[in-house]
């Protein structure tokens, strides 16, 4: 069955999104949905969406979706209703996405099961390491994803797509890159993201400057920083206080600084 192009964009963004649990034939596919376990330690039951796109979709006709019950006591009913309404909604779109977040979000309502016995020795996981629910670290984790699988053209391709996604997906086709690293890469990814913290400590750099107008009165030679020196003891922010008069004020252009005569305690 010949596919729009819409129908084989949304299906080559939802292998990304969703990992091994996508899984296509050329004619069906088979999506396999669950939440997340939460911070309480339950777990969810799980659903396969057994799904057939008609010549139509998604323009004219909306996609044939079947339920099949992995795990967990459903309400079949409700579920169908779910996965009716939100292929209802995306009418005339592709909506698989939209249909799987809704099945996923009944899922969380209503399928929680029993509670997971945490093991004595638990790992801590690669996503307690990298906050893929942070908005503000989803570009820097993928541009750590990127160095670490720079050999793999095909991942860090998947990577540079990932980008371009909304917020929601971006999260979850993140989630479903973390749990592809292998434990090589997995350690290498935590060790990229410990060397950024670190590299934010690194003292300010030093530049270029017009010639000092002022000399260090033990005869030292000043280093000329941009930014605010590590070692000022009395600062707030990116002000500072003159060396030489005592005055405050903000790093704009580049300042003259002794570090020799801080490191002495004579600053």
């Amino acid at each position: 069955m010949p596919l729009s192009e819409e129908a084989s964009d949304e299906l080559e963004a939802l292998e990304g999104i969703f990992g091994s649990d996508f899984h296509w034939d050329g004619s069906k596919l088979n999506l396999n949905v669950a939440p997340e376990e939460d911070s309480e330690g339950f777990r969810y039951a799980s659903v396969q969406l057994l799904v057939e796109l008609p010549d139509g979709y998604p323009a004219t006709e909306g996609p044939s979706v079947q339920i099949q019950p992995e795990e967990g006591d459903l309400d079949l009913s409700q579920l169908h209703d779910v996965v009716k309404n939100a292929a209802a909604d995306a009418a005339g779109s592709v909506a698989l996405f939209m249909v799987a977040e809704a099945v996923r979000d009944w899922l969380r309502e209503f399928g929680r099961m029993e509670r997971i016995p945490e093991p004595e020795d638990k790992d801590i996981g690669i996503e307690d390491d990298f906050d893929v629910d942070s908005e503000d670290l989803d570009g820097e984790l993928i541009d750590a994803l990127l160095e670490v699988l720079k050999g793999d053209a095909a991942r860090c391709k998947e990577l540079k797509r990932i980008r371009r996604m909304g917020a929601v997906e971006q999260k979850v086709a993140l989630r479903a890159q973390l749990k592809m690293l292998s434990p090589e890469e997995r350690e290498a990814l935590v060790g990229s993201d410990s060397e950024s913290d670190q590299e934010e400590e690194v003292q300010a750099p030093s530049v270029k400057l017009a010639p000092a107008q002022i000399e260090c009165s033990a005869g030292h030679e000043l280093t000329a920083f941009s930014a605010r020196p590590p070692d000022y003891r009395k600062f707030d922010g990116d002000e500072y206080t003159c060396d030489v008069c005592g005055q405050d004020g903000e790093y704009r252009y580049g300042v003259y600084h002794c570090t020799k005569c801080f490191q002495q305690g004579l600053g």
